[in-house]
């Protein structure tokens, strides 16, 4: 009789103290075989600042200046000694260690010199990174679909990798350049149940996937609790070893879309450099993000946080205004919403469910969406509702010149709580409790 195999399981012990808001000062994960332990340091203003095994020795440590910028690092399971970072104006990296970079005239990393050999970065002009032309003669491209979404990863023009979606923060199928393979969620209907998969088959095998606090892949395990694959990341996402093993995962660090060939991770509006804790671009929501340091990533506190959008997590958080003046455009958007809204709760949410639905499907509406945002016609979105809410934020994602004026709107219209007590959060609450009551009618119908 066979011994069932040990199940993997990760466990997080929280800081109590009030002024830490409960930040994560241990974790220890088992994987079948002896336990490990982190032990997590933060300095005064919450960023991570040094990270320990269970006996205290020292596996991550982080400086920063007035800003949040990373001033030094040290990581003995990626380099030895301490690393220093210079920046110029802007808060461009210029030079991380021995590695110097380069960025363009609107902010984004073009450049990367390291022991005299050269990686440059091509983007299109609203800042999507097509590609990248590798030190070591490599050419590699990148596909995306009309919303934005990468659909395939190309090597000197040989497809090596190809990805379809679910929604904007969920893969739902990937190729490795063999096979095809599924993941699977708790929920596949858009806007519910977890980013984070928890399964992985390609019709003939299938295991099940463990991830961590923000998302992370660990292990992948068979039905009976053997680990058959494990990953390990440094605290900010560095691949430290696993990656190789029956399934070649192309989710990484927090879940983003990972490229082992260039080291970067895609996390929907912007790609991020795990090896300097960074974006290759500027946040599109500027102050607003949350951040002092406009490339950084989650306030440098990655082991509580997580920017699966790439536009750091302030962006979620809390009730936000959907802007005064929203109340006043409402007759500026497509099917008459704002009459609709005026002539009450059933006129408006069936007004709101058929532009739903003709959001959802028609690419010019989508199109449409962007003009808009800049016109200052927002409650198109409102129309859209949680249903469209990845569709609308990747429609946004296209046109990051008009982020600002969608942060104000998508905030309130879709964070969870009471609207803000202004006119316009009045109109925002009506519009989306009017369209969620309808299509709860829709669905029971169906």
């Amino acid at each position: 009789m066979s011994t069932p195999a040990p199940s993997p399981f990760l466990s997080l012990r929280r800081d109590a103290a009030p002024l830490r808001r409960g930040r994560i000062a241990e974790r220890t994960l088992n994987l079948g075989g002896e336990a490990e332990t982190w032990r997590y340091a933060y300095d005064s203003a919450g960023c991570l600042a040094r990270v320990a095994d269970g006996s205290d020795g020292l596996l991550e440590s982080y400086q920063y200046d007035s800003e949040g910028r990373r001033l030094a690092d040290i990581n003995p399971q990626r380099f030895r000694g301490e690393r220093r970072y210079s920046y110029n104006l802007g808060d461009r990296l210029g030079q991380a260690g021995a590695v110097q970079y380069g960025h363009d005239k609107a902010g984004f990393r073009n450049l990367k010199i390291e022991d005299d050999r050269e990686t440059r970065y091509r983007y299109e002009p609203g800042g999507l990174l097509l590609g990248v032309d590798l030190s070591d003669g490599r050419r590699i491209d990148y596909v995306y679909d009309a919303k934005g979404q990468r659909t395939e990863k190309r090597i000197n023009g040989r497809v090596v990798e190809a990805y379809r979606w679910l929604d904007p923060l969920r893969l739902s199928e990937f190729h490795d350049g063999q096979r095809w393979w599924r993941l699977a969620y708790d929920s596949e209907r858009p806007g519910h149940g977890s980013r984070t998969p928890v399964g992985v088959t390609n019709g003939e095998d299938s295991y099940f996937l463990l991830c961590d606090q923000v998302g992370t892949p660990l292990a992948l395990a068979t039905a009976d609790g053997h680990v058959v694959q494990t990953m390990q990341y440094d605290s900010f996402g560095n691949p430290l070893r696993g990656l190789q093993g029956p399934v070649r995962l192309p989710l990484g660090f927090a879940g983003g879309l990972f490229d082992g060939d260039t080291g970067l991770t895609r996390f929907v509006w912007r790609d991020y450099d795990a090896d300097t804790g960074r974006f290759t671009a500027l946040d599109p929501m500027g102050a607003k993000g949350g951040d002092n340091d406009w490339y950084g990533y989650c306030v440098d506190d990655p082991v509580n946080r997580v920017d699966a959008w790439g536009l750091e997590d302030a962006w979620w958080d809390g009730a936000q205004k959907i802007g005064d003046g929203l109340g006043q455009l409402w007759d500026k958007a497509p099917g008459g919403i704002g009459q609709a809204v005026s002539e009450g709760t059933k006129g408006a949410g069936e007004a709101l469910s058929k532009t739903a639905d003709a959001f959802a499907t028609n690419d010019d509406l989508q199109k449409y969406t962007g003009i808009a945002l800049g016109a200052g016609a927002l409650p198109i979105a409102v129309a859209g509702g949680a249903e469209v809410a990845p569709i609308i934020a990747t429609t946004v994602a296209r046109n990051p010149e008009k982020v600002e004026k969608a942060y104000d709107f998508l905030s309130g219209a879709f964070v969870p709580g009471p609207p803000p007590m202004t006119t316009a959060g009045k109109w925002g609450g009506a519009a989306g409790y009017s369209f969620n009551k309808i299509m709860e009618e829709v669905r029971a119908r169906r």
